[in-house]
């Protein structure tokens, strides 16, 4: 099976809600939101029985975006996954997605 490597934006937090957080907590929430936004295209995939064409996932960062391995049919799909914006391939420079411990 062939994999892409693809970067998925996906919806920021709230408006408001790091106000009045300070830097580490902010960082932690941001950290957070982008899990949780994982944790609901993983089941979103799921649902659509595409989990059976999906790599690593690496969701651990503090940016709204989310780096899968998957095949180009998921890259199709994600577009319609649950706060999803966009889907793009990262061919530019080689990548390798590291598991999350």
């Amino acid at each position: 099976m062939r994999y892409l490597a693809l970067a998925i934006t996906t919806r920021k937090p709230k408006q408001g809600s790091l106000t009045g957080l300070n830097r580490a907590e902010k960082a932690a929430e941001l950290r957070r939101c982008t899990r949780e936004r994982a944790a609901e295209i993983t089941r979103w995939l799921a649902d659509q029985h595409l989990d059976d064409q999906v790599g690593e996932v690496v969701s651990d960062n503090v940016m709204n975006v989310i780096f899968m391995e998957a095949t180009p049919e998921v890259k199709k799909r994600l577009i319609d996954a649950p706060n999803v914006m966009a889907v793009s391939v990262v061919d530019e420079f080689p990548v390798q997605l590291l598991r999350n411990s």
